[in-house]
């Protein structure tokens, strides 16, 4: 389809490539996505403007059928995507007198009344998947429908839409040994998180070792479902050692180029953040955060490999961990001088001892051949106001000599050493490379930035100072700075191992040796 002609006589022309082979797609279902002003929703509009015109005609030679048009607001609604397809099909044009009309009302109905077409387009709000939401779909019947911005639809309201298409008109009413299938179409921007359910039935995320079975059929592709992406807008340009952004120009190969004035996209950059403008024109996932990022040098494209990265057999594994009740463990080896981040254990509201097999049983599935060194925060060897354990006394009840980097934490300078990491490279590579596989928390946290600083008074009432913000994200955050720290990458403040070592000694149950590599066998 290269253009599509309209009962006016006006011609639509697709915006690219991407936008021309999803209205040429025969797909049942099909989602778009691409950065804002790529054409997205227009596509859309004319993708179901020609499904309209080529129903089936009924007994009467009436090409009759239902849409449903939906996003999660009414507001939202009415402001944009009623107006996108009122503009390019105006009442006056497709409502003839006495036949038609659009009603200004919640639902908003459109009844479009024109050559042989009689089709009624619903306008209506569902704003999520909570079971009084979909019993309230489950009593519509549509012949298809299109979900506007359908990143923020979860899973369950997606197919749930879909399963409300493809009922009318009735099969009476249709020619000899012809039904209907489900008809969706959905566009969307960038998706707001990286678990994101697009993301993963696409292929572009994998998904968990540990997600159930049941879970994981949930995300597998369905055959009559086709996804297509839009290039972005932009390309970076940066500095020879990719260290600084210096700025932006477009994208040759962006659609919707010819209905744009020369550098629009590069006029939309302005006022926008770094994160706005890859979520909204670079089409990355960019994380809601809530303060100033810790880490705002870590780059998705940069840091975060483009797939699963094997173990190095034999080397040594670098384990960083951070206590309290959220314990977690982050999993690196040095592969000439570069940080390769391979795992990490996350857990919620559990305690060291629940922690401590998990390690265990870790680094007997993963690392079975490689030496290992464990750090950990130094309150680590502060026993707690309850009993007289300690994390590094339970670590070693499992045969996990876990150590502090120093006597005492000092935050600033082990942020300072993780962020000279993130902006060396070692003969144009990055010094930090995480697995995007295994390491979902670390990503959140240190390359999406949730790991973030709170700015508050000093007590002495003089200046402002920056603290990481204790949250869902700091834990892993703060345990990678831990194995960074005792890999040697805070120089100067590390404390040699024998001036600890009275402190492990004493933590370590009699008859085991100190600083033994075996592991429990399970």
């Amino acid at each position: 389809m290269t253009a599509l002609r309209k009962p006016d006589g006006n011609l639509f022309i697709p915006a690219g490539p991407t936008s021309r082979a999803f209205l040429r797609s025969k797909s049942p279902i099909r989602v778009i996505q691409g950065p804002i002003e790529s054409g997205k929703s227009v596509t859309s509009a004319m993708a179901l403007y020609a499904a309209i015109c080529t129903m089936p005609r009924w007994k009467d030679g009436k090409r009759r059928s239902r849409w449903l048009v939906t996003r999660s607001t009414y507001p939202e609604l009415r402001g944009s995507t009623v107006e996108t397809f009122l503009y390019w099909f105006p009442p006056e044009k497709y409502a003839h007198p006495g036949g038609g009309k659009f009603y200004e009302s919640e639902p908003y109905v459109y009844e479009m009344r024109f050559l042989d077409v009689e089709a009624d387009i619903i306008f209506e709000a569902y704003p999520d998947d909570k079971d009084e939401t979909i019993a309230r779909l489950r009593s519509k019947e549509y012949t298809g429908a299109w979900a506007n911005e359908t990143q923020y639809n979860t899973r369950r309201l997606f197919f749930e839409i879909a399963s409300r298409t493809g009922r009318f008109p009735p099969k009476k009413e249709l020619p000899a040994g012809m039904s209907l299938k489900q008809w969706l179409i959905a566009d969307h921007n960038a998706p707001p998180t990286d678990d994101h359910w697009i993301l993963r039935m696409r292929g572009d995320v994998l998904l968990p070792e540990s997600m159930p079975d049941d879970e994981r059929s949930q995300y597998a592709k369905p055959d009559n479902v086709e996804f297509f992406h839009q290039p972005p807008a932009l390309i970076e340009r940066f500095t020879p050692d990719r260290k600084k952004l210096l700025g932006y120009d477009v994208n040759p190969a962006a659609e919707n180029l010819r209905n744009m004035a020369p550098n629009r996209y590069i006029e939309l950059t302005g006022g926008r953040s770094k994160a706005e403008i890859d979520r909204d024109l670079m089409g990355r996932v960019v994380k809601i955060q809530v303060g100033e990022p810790v880490f705002p040098e870590a780059r998705r494209e940069l840091h975060v490999a483009a797939a699963e990265i094997p173990v190095m057999p034999g080397a040594h594994v670098t384990v960083g961990m951070d206590f309290g009740r959220t314990p977690t463990a982050v999993f690196m080896q040095q592969i000439n001088n570069r940080w390769i981040v391979l795992d990490e254990i996350v857990c919620f509201n559990k305690g060291t001892k629940a922690f401590a097999p998990m390690v265990t049983a870790k680094l007997q599935e993963r690392f079975p051949d490689c030496p290992y060194s464990a750090w950990g925060d130094p309150s680590g060897g502060w026993q707690g106001q309850n009993d007289d354990s300690t994390p590094f006394l339970i670590l070693a009840a499992e045969d996990i000599i876990c150590r502090a980097p120093a006597l005492k934490d000092q935050p600033q300078r082990r942020i300072e050493a993780a962020a000279n990491c993130l902006t060396t490279l070692i003969d144009g590579q990055p010094r930090i490379l995480i697995d995007p596989v295994h390491c979902p928390h670390l990503i959140a946290a240190v390359i999406d930035g949730g790991y973030v600083f709170a700015v508050s008074s000093a007590a002495d009432g003089t200046r402002l100072i920056k603290q990481p913000v204790k949250n869902e994200h700091s834990h892993v955050a703060e345990g990678w700075q831990y194995g960074l720290w005792g890999g040697g990458e805070v120089k100067g403040i590390l404390t040699p191992a024998n001036s600890n070592r009275r402190t492990i000694v004493s933590a370590v149950p009699k008859k085991r040796e100190l600083f033994k590599f075996s592991r429990k066998k399970r």
